[in-house]
């Protein structure tokens, strides 16, 4: 069951920042160090025109404010699941990150992903913090000079996010994958396509 939503969007690179924008919404996000095969990627967001695009998606989620920014942190991989080990590491990242507690979002491996192209298409437990020298090294973006570290499908396996409502949303969603490709008019651009299962 569930619904598919889908979108891509065009990601240019900048040195070791990447930025995304479609309609109402802008994206920066810096690619971190992580797990082998994985994919983890800290994401600062501005979008407009929430409350209106909620309306579209039918989403019955309420918002305070038109305009929302959100600061998200996502841990994708070629697999399904992930190790204890993979997840403590990952915690400690978000701590670095201003993040605490459990993920917003954990797959279950329970639930389908969507298929490409399936769907709507949108129209556009930690023993210790980390000392500030290992966050120094859990929280550095990686260089993006060879942009294809970026590239390739990856399965969204846990995130957090700053933002409340952001939560709320994340709750209704089963499974979301997305891959990176690189553009073919541009090295310094890459293609993100994305599918959520809600």
């Amino acid at each position: 069951g569930g619904v598919c939503l889908g979108s891509t969007v065009r990601v240019t690179i900048d040195g070791d920042t990447a930025r995304a924008s479609e309609p109402n919404v802008n994206s920066v996000f810096h690619v971190l160090p992580s797990c082998d095969g994985c994919l983890l990627v800290s994401i600062n967001s501005t979008a407009r025109h929430v409350k209106e695009f909620l309306k579209i998606m039918k989403i019955m989620e309420t918002f305070e404010d038109d305009e929302l920014h959100v600061q998200s942190l996502y841990l994708s991989s070629r697999e399904f699941t992930l190790t204890d080990s993979d997840l403590e590491h990952f915690k400690k990242q978000a701590s670095c990150l201003g993040f605490s507690g459990e993920p917003d979002f954990r797959y279950n491996p329970t639930k389908t992903f969507c298929q490409e192209g399936e769907g709507l298409r949108l129209p556009y437990s930690q023993d210790s913090d980390p000392t500030p020298e290992e966050c120094n090294q859990l929280a550095k973006p990686l260089s993006l000079a060879d942009p294809s570290v970026m590239f390739g499908r990856k399965n969204l396996l846990a995130m957090y996010t700053d933002h409340d409502s952001y939560k709320s949303i994340m709750k209704m969603i089963d499974s979301s994958w997305s891959k990176i490709t690189a553009s073919p008019s541009s090295s310094s651009q890459a293609l993100q396509t994305q599918e959520n299962k809600m």
